[in-house]
């Protein structure tokens, strides 16, 4: 049952096991016996699957695993630089500045792997959003290190509008990316991050580890999201 390139699939509405299966290049029994207790005539919209693809040469998989894998880094590597970023102004170190040029690269590096899929006024409408919406994660740490109560009130709702704002812009770029579903799943990771923020400088140390675990967690599910949301698209054309 192991499977190096276990993806993890969003379900989203009129999926079934059947189509997922031929999607994936896999079989019903192989998706239920990764996913047991799944009630295969009822699947929930929002929840997610285990897949291991299949190998077969002529679904064009090796190009779908790398985007996904694409994906998966950029989202894991945001995660670990936003939280080297949060150590390092918790410990005012004096390597903040070179950490947080890396993390301003991330947001630009998912613009352009969008950019391989969609017109450049577009994928840069989303670059744009994505490097605001990091940007404004560094300076609530800040903020909530300096203990600046109504500032952080009044980021905290810009921040809210940027996963509503990502939300619409992917959600025009692609029919399988649904805005609702986004603004969840975005909203979910800025809270978490948010949470880490706290816990880390509040030094609730326990608290920021296990969080750190739910964020990463949340970047993979987000990253296979977008790579799932890409491949379907390319495969309706």
């Amino acid at each position: 049952m192991y499977c190096s390139g276990t993806v993890t699939h969003v379900i989203r509405q009129g999926d079934t096991i059947y189509r997922l299966a031929k999607s994936y290049d896999t079989s019903v029994p192989e998706i239920l016996m990764r996913n047991p207790g799944v009630n295969p005539y009822n699947l929930q919209v929002g929840s997610t699957l285990l897949i291991c693809p299949g190998g077969n040469t002529n679904t064009g998989w090796d190009s779908e695993m790398e985007l996904n894998q694409k994906l998966r880094r950029l989202w894991e590597q945001f995660s670990y630089w936003m939280r080297m970023y949060i150590l390092s102004v918790g410990k005012d170190d004096e390597d903040g500045a070179q950490i947080r040029e890396r993390l301003e690269k991330i947001p630009i590096e998912m613009g352009t792997v969008f950019a391989d899929y969609y017109p450049p006024e577009i994928a840069d409408r989303l670059r744009q959003k994505l490097v605001e919406f990091t940007n404004g994660m560094m300076r609530l740490v800040s903020l909530v290190k300096e203990g600046k109560t109504e500032e952080t009130d009044r980021l905290d709702v810009e921040l809210e509008q940027d996963v509503v704002s990502l939300a619409e812009i992917l959600s025009n770029m692609n029919i399988n990316f649904d805005k609702e579903s986004l603004e969840r799943e975005l909203g979910e990771y800025l809270m978490l991050t948010k949470r880490e923020i706290v816990a880390r400088l509040s030094g609730e140390y326990a608290d920021d580890v296990d969080t750190f675990d739910e964020l990463e967690r949340q970047a993979l599910k987000l990253a296979d999201y977008f790579s799932n949301g890409i491949t379907r698209q390319r495969q309706t054309k």
